[in-house]
């Protein structure tokens, strides 16, 4: 970037120093972690820095001390290649700030990218404020609590610009439709919170990590007026009082004309008193109460029109409590407020009370929700989450892409009903019933494409809590189904060659109670494989003993599918697509798997980057953290289970194992966010039996680069518009058995490449 100041770190380039990196320290903090200079990999210059790794609590550093001054914004970044499997939150390669004051740290960059996964050469970059009386920064990288190696390179530390005052318009997002709503026209860069109660919590574990660090300032009521942030947060204690002069609501008004303004029902109140309108606080409900959504923009985004969603927080003592506004005259309505969501509780005096309302405003406008549900540690339940959504869809930074949100009665004999008439809907897809569970009620599966052809064959719910990915797969099957109607031609590639097949729910007796099935087997330890050597005590007595393994384990054998996919979800830092070795016919999902998702899907809202994170509270810690949702590869060459994926790996089939971000972090709820990366998890694993499909799910036109094994087979490569129009088509050299597929992409369009086939009507790897 030009104009940059320069690098206040001594050989950020670690070019220099013939033992050691010249200006760094080494710290063994824990373990044996290991280095090496490596000259064959660098971002830049002649060689890297390379920290290794084998699991357990290792953790070294490299460090560099500078000085620094209070109250002015840093700017660390550096580049960072590798391959790495993290143990849990807070593994991978990481670069840190400390801030000192005298010797003793006095702040710190709280949230760093702890890279997992496969990236190369990605930036990370932050703007970090020190805070008053700073006199020294401490610079570090290091890799921790991993598997695998991270190689470090351009590393710097310079000051950086002060942002606008005011944000910077966002890029419009593209035309609305069904599964994609418009982005607010503003992205909020700074928020000021104004409360005379303890905002901490919301602050520093919601908006600071959304936001960065450095963005969030804090202010009593008494200050509101003088906030300048690019939003405001107004969060009055109901009963409460303030001194020094109140804002009027006009006055409240008219700012909204520049920035977004959040504020809670009673912060509403206390600026409308003059005007004598109410707001009814809090109540406890007997019933979970819900919200119904009433419209759809940007912010209920990831919403659809009549969709129920719980909205309510536990109180102290174990009840819910809902946050509503009583406006029986619609006196809001004269101001200018709409109604996006309205209290569903089941009594008929309380039903349709605004709990969400909104006042657009040139620029900007006014939020009111109950902003309390986020300024508590997360509950059991999660449902915080779906409060978080609307919030940073009003921030101008949304949290999910694509997708709905599904709240299911958890009844199985309704979803099975949702099943057949899908298959009422979509006369290509066929359903069977397959056998029975533990309890006796019936397992299903779902075909589409000719009967004929290879299955590539995927379940879901082998773990009944881990249940989103079944619908999401499902949303797939339909999605494909309409495309091959409509003649769009990657649809009818992929069934040209395969047959889709799923068993949407694994274990009906647990679809309903969360829990295992009846007899309180694991049914990922009941697999054959490995059986006799697995210490566990949910294994069962026998392999394949019980009901639903022995019918997965039928339709294996029956039908020998290119691939099996065993779909989980997974509360881990990270998703992950394991496979048992990375070598032979696996090797085609861990060369490809990484780039498909990193140059398909948008960055910004499928986060790839660790600098961008997606917000969900953390079910193991009750605590507000960020989560990569960007899929890497496993190798579970090593590991000694009876899994369904080294099960079917045995009988010659490719076994995968997804684990997907987000189980039970929103409770019986599916996000926007899982079901969508479901569906295109699924696109990706099953275009790779043929050669690829890679869409451009990103916006404006993206390019992308593939690497593709072709075993030495011919390529064609071709790119469709979204309608089906041949853009271009060519043929990728492949030297040496392997092809760097590249296309440039408007938005919505496809690349199919395809290898030619073999005699049994597809590619095996």
């Amino acid at each position: 970037m030009s104009g940059e100041p320069e690098n206040l770190l001594r050989n950020g380039s670690l070019e220099a120093g013939d033992e050691f990196p010249d200006g760094w320290e080494w710290v063994l903090v824990q373990g044996r972690a290991n280095w090496r200079f490596d000259a064959s990999k660098s971002f830049s210059g002649g060689r890297s820095v390379c920290l290794m790794q084998d699991r357990g609590k290792i953790h070294g550093e490299f460090r560099q001390t500078v000085p620094a001054r209070g109250g002015v914004r840093y700017r660390l970044r550096g580049r960072i290649d590798g391959f790495m499997e993290g143990t849990g939150e807070g593994s991978g390669a990481n670069l840190g700030l400390r801030a000192l004051s005298g010797g003793s740290e006095i702040g710190l960059m709280r949230f760093r990218p702890f890279l997992t996964g496969r990236c190369t050469w990605d930036q990370w970059s932050c703007d970090y404020v020190t805070p008053e009386g700073t006199d020294a920064l401490v610079v570090s990288f290091d890799m921790r609590e991993s598997a695998g190696a991270a190689w470090f390179d351009a590393i710097e530390l310079f000051e950086a610009p002060a942002p606008l005052a005011s944000s910077a318009q966002a890029t419009q997002a593209a035309a609305c439709h069904d599964t994609r709503a418009c982005a607010p026209a503003r992205r909020a860069n700074t928020v000021a919170v104004a409360s005379d109660t303890d905002a901490s919590f919301f602050a520093d574990n919601f908006l600071a990590p959304l936001l960065g660090p450095g963005a969030v300032e804090q202010m009593t009521l008494d200050a509101l007026s003088q906030a300048t942030a690019d939003a405001v947060v107004v969060m009055k204690s109901p009963g409460g009082h303030s001194g020094g002069q109140k804002p009027s609501f006009e006055e409240i008004r008219h700012a909204a004309e520049r920035r977004v303004i959040i504020m809670s029902p009673a912060s509403l109140a206390w600026l409308l008193e003059s005007r004598g309108v109410e707001a009814e606080v809090t109540a406890a409900y007997p019933t979970a109460p819900c919200a119904r959504i009433e419209r759809e923009n940007f912010l209920t985004r990831g919403f659809t029109e009549g969709d129920i969603v719980p909205w309510r927080r536990v109180r102290t003592d174990g009840a819910f409590a809902q946050c509503r506004i009583a406006d029986d005259t619609n006196r809001l309505g004269r101001l200018g407020f709409e109604v996006i969501a309205s209290s569903v509780t089941g009594s008929a005096e309380d039903d349709g009370a605004p709990v969400v309302l909104w006042l657009a405003a040139e620029g900007g406008g006014i939020l009111v929700m109950d902003i309390e549900m986020l300024n508590v540690r997360p509950g059991f339940l999660y449902e915080e989450n779906l409060a978080a959504l609307v919030l940073s869809n009003a921030l101008g930074r949304p949290q999910t892409s694509a997708g709905r949100y599904l709240a299911p009665t958890f009844d199985y004999d309704a979803y099975c009903a949702q099943i057949h008439e899908l298959a009422i809907r979509q006369p290509l897809i066929s359903v069977r019933e397959e056998g029975a569970g533990g309890d006796g009620r019936p397992i299903y599966s779902l075909s589409l494409g000719p009967a004929e052809n290879r299955a590539f064959f995927v379940d879901c719910g082998i773990h009944p809590y881990e249940w989103a990915p079944g619908f999401g797969v499902l949303m797939y099957m339909a999605r494909l189904a309409e495309e091959f109607e409509r003649g769009m031609p990657w649809a009818e590639a992929l069934l040209a060659q395969m047959r889709l097949m799923c068993v949407p729910v694994y274990v009906p007796d647990g679809f309903e109670t969360l829990a295992g099935n009846v007899r309180g087997v694991n049914l990922n330890r009941n697999f054959p494989p490995y059986w006799e050597d697995y210490d566990s005590s949910d294994k069962g007595h026998a392999p394949l003993s019980a009901a639903e393994t022995a019918l997965v384990a039928g339709i294996l054998k029956r039908e020998r599918p290119l691939a099996a996919v065993n779909f989980h979800e997974t509360n881990a830092a990270t998703n992950w697509i394991g496979t048992p070795g990375f070598q032979g016919r696996y090797a085609k999902y861990a060369l490809s798997v990484p780039a498909v998702f990193r140059d398909s899907v948008d960055p910004e809202l499928f986060f790839w980057h660790a600098a961008l994170w997606t917000q969900n509270n953390d079910r193991r810690n009750l605590c507000w953290h960020h989560l990569d949702s960007h899929p890497y590869l496993r190798d579970y060459g090593g590991s000694l289970a009876p899994f369904e994926i080294h099960y079917a790996d045995s009988l010659g089939i490719d076994g995968v194992l997804v684990e997907q971000y987000g189980n039970m972090d929103v409770s019986i709820a599916a996000t926007p966010q899982r079901t969508e990366l479901a569906a295109r998890i699924t696109e990706m694993l099953f275009g790779l039996q043929m050669g690829l499909v890679c869409r451009n799910y990103a916006g404006p036109e993206r390019s992308v680069s593939i690497p593709l094994i072709t075993g030495g087979a011919s390529l064609e490569a071709t790119v469709w518009s979204p309608d089906g129009e041949k853009i271009s088509r060519w043929t990728p050299p492949a030297p040496g058995g392997v092809a760097e597929v590249e296309a440039t992409l408007p938005e919505g369009a496809v690349l199919v490449a395809t290898i030619e086939t073999h005699s049994s009507g597809c590619r095996t790897g």
